[in-house]
């Protein structure tokens, strides 16, 4: 998936995904810091998959930030 100037690959959230869960989508979000320009805002990967639950990755240290769990009655 390319968006913008980063290609997302979905291989980057296979070390955080569990057994039988596969990546439905990925896309790059951007997280702005406080009080810093529009050009230090750091990139993150958010990758929805298949069980009820999004990762949130850190591309440039390899790492995952977060989780949210969902459930339909979410929607």
């Amino acid at each position: 998936i390319c968006l913008g100037r980063m290609h997302v690959n979905s291989m980057a959230a296979s070390p955080f995904l569990k057994p039988g869960e596969a990546v439905v989508l990925a896309g790059v979000v951007l997280k702005k810091p406080h009080g810093l320009s529009v050009h230090q805002w750091n990139r993150r990967i958010l990758v929805l998959t298949t069980q009820p639950r999004l990762l949130y990755i850190d591309p440039a240290k390899h790492e995952l930030r977060g989780e949210i769990a969902y459930t339909t009655a979410d929607q």
